[in-house]
């Protein structure tokens, strides 16, 4: 399977499972099979389950499925990987790099990586980091929270990387579907940068 895509965020808090989510949501309207794989130790799944009652409990354990998104457990990965699965992208929310469980390792055997940074005064550290970091040299860079007005002076940063700097607009809750120009063109970012990196689906 090609279309693994990786993301995590340059630190806790900065929206990636949101930003996971609405990629999904952004795939399937463009017409793609895609699903969440949890690959921390959030328990987001779990969670889900405990807030939204119309969630659909798998048969067999480790997967969800709720706001037309399927979620699997990262104990459910090597089904998916393995051929046989009708997904076209499979997005594994890895949590953050800052993490003491976090992987770096397997973060980076994937199709393409995505880190979600920001640039506030207790992000902006955190996100040099990860750019400085040879094993994220060919990630995909979100920024969260971001004033429009800031925009050009982080791309100037970004400098070479700034081709593969996409700005994820305010979207609050993960599983409400958000579909505007702001959306439309960070997802189209990300995803050109993708079929770049994987030569497409």
């Amino acid at each position: 399977m090609e279309g693994i895509i990786h993301i995590a965020g340059a630190m806790p808090r900065m929206g990636t499972t949101t930003a996971a989510m609405q990629l999904i949501h952004f795939l399937k309207r463009n017409n793609y099979e895609a699903a969440y794989a949890e690959m921390n130790t959030q328990d987001y799944i779990w969670g889900t389950t405990q807030v939204y009652k119309e969630c659909v409990m798998d048969k067999i354990p480790g997967k969800v499925t709720y706001s037309g998104i399927d979620l699997y457990s990262k104990e459910r990965l090597s089904e998916l990987v393995s051929g046989g699965t009708h997904y076209d992208y499979l997005i594994c929310d890895f949590g953050n790099i800052q993490s003491k469980t976090f992987d770096m390792q397997a973060f980076t055997n994937c199709s393409a990586m995505i880190i979600v940074a920001g640039d506030k005064s207790n992000e902006i550290f955190y996100t040099e980091s990860a750019l400085k970091h040879k094993a994220l040299d060919n990630a995909i860079y979100v920024f969260n929270f971001i004033q429009r007005s800031d925009e050009a002076d982080i791309l100037a940063m970004m400098q070479d990387k700034a081709k593969r700097t996409a700005f994820m607009p305010y979207m609050p809750d993960p599983y409400i579907e958000i579909e505007n120009d702001d959306v439309n063109k960070c997802y189209y970012t990300v995803m050109n940068n993708v079929v770049e990196l994987t030569g497409g689906i």
